[in-house]
């Protein structure tokens, strides 16, 4: 009887202490913190991202996405941002230097009234990208890498 208390109790650790639960209020308290070398930015920006959820400074709690909005990076430098399905915006993206490092730039080429995602400054920690427009009265947009 001990045995099976010690499995279950193991168990449920093994299965609540790896869910990783993402929000914008941990964003940074990830392993190795906050990505700002070039070569890491690059690789790590790549591929395709899912909006999670947003806190605007209106408002002063995160809400949950309501839409199903992805970005996608491709290595050639362009972006695209779709909500449902439809893309809505699209562009280039660029890594400069910042003083804190090296950061996203993201440059516009269609629809960027249609979606405030990307706007702000961009940082990635592990497999989270925020979009932080709050210094501007903006809002901040955390997205969750999908591949």
């Amino acid at each position: 009887m001990k045995q099976l208390v010690i499995i279950v109790v193991i168990g449920f650790c093994i299965f609540s202490c790896n869910k990783e639960e993402f929000n914008i209020n941990t964003f940074g308290k990830c392993n190795g913190g906050i990505i700002t070398d070039s070569l890491s930015l690059n690789s790590k920006l790549t591929g395709t991202w899912k909006w999670t959820e947003q806190l605007c400074m209106c408002c002063g709690k995160p809400t949950k996405a309501d839409k199903a909005v992805i970005t996608t990076f491709m290595s050639d430098t362009t972006f695209s941002v779709s909500e449902n399905q439809k893309i809505i915006t699209t562009g280039n993206w660029r890594i400069r230097k910042d003083i804190d490092g090296f950061v996203i730039s993201i440059y516009y080429s269609q629809g960027a009234s249609d979606g405030h995602y990307l706007d702000g400054y961009i940082t990635i920690c592990d497999n989270q990208l925020l979009a932080d427009a709050s210094p501007n009265d903006g809002c901040k947009h955390l997205f969750i890498k999908t591949n």
